[in-house]
């Protein structure tokens, strides 16, 4: 759990189970490797280098083509689902209470509980908080699984290609 403040507000952030963190995770990770060149953009402009405009105007049109590309439905889960771990803390009570409610399917539109009080900017943010604490964080390990690699080879610490024989003699040791 994590607490955040978000225009004033408190929120408190809980773990997503295991299954949903992995469907939002594979929903989101075109957008995410798409921030790949963004990320190398804003790494060259903090460290003073000179970048030029279509490197970033290319940059920027990956990733917006990304969100953009995303079907409603599988935004709508990501969002549901991520902000369905999250209680907004009452200012006058400090008691806690959901920020959605899904009468459906989560690839269907959730009702936000506080979206009279919110712009669109703090689902967002709230979305993100979770998946940044939840989802993101397990993405390299995912990565070297579904690649086939094992963590190090306890040498030269770079990964190994597992084979069955290898991946059956290490779950039996």
């Amino acid at each position: 759990m994590a607490e955040v403040e978000i225009k004033g507000v408190q929120y408190l952030t809980t773990r997503l189970g295991v299954m949903k963190a992995w469907h939002v995770a594979r929903k989101i990770f075109p957008y995410l490797v798409s921030t790949a060149a963004m990320a190398r953009v804003a790494q060259d402009v903090a460290l003073g280098h000179d970048v030029a405009p279509e490197k970033f105007e290319g940059a920027l049109k990956t990733v917006a083509d990304s969100i953009s590309g995303m079907s409603t439905g599988d935004w709508n889960y990501v969002m549901n689902i991520c902000l369905g771990a999250v209680r907004r803390r009452d200012p006058a009570t400090g008691n806690l209470r959901p920020v959605i409610q899904l009468s459906g399917s989560p690839e269907e539109e959730g009702n936000l509980l506080f979206e009279s009080e919110w712009d669109c900017s703090v689902p967002i943010a709230l979305t993100m908080e979770v998946a940044n604490s939840d989802v993101v964080p397990f993405l390299p390990g995912l990565m070297s699984s579904l690649l086939g690699l094992r963590p190090t080879n306890g040498l030269a610490g770079e990964p190994m290609m597992a084979s069955s024989a290898s991946l059956t003699a290490s779950s039996t040791s």
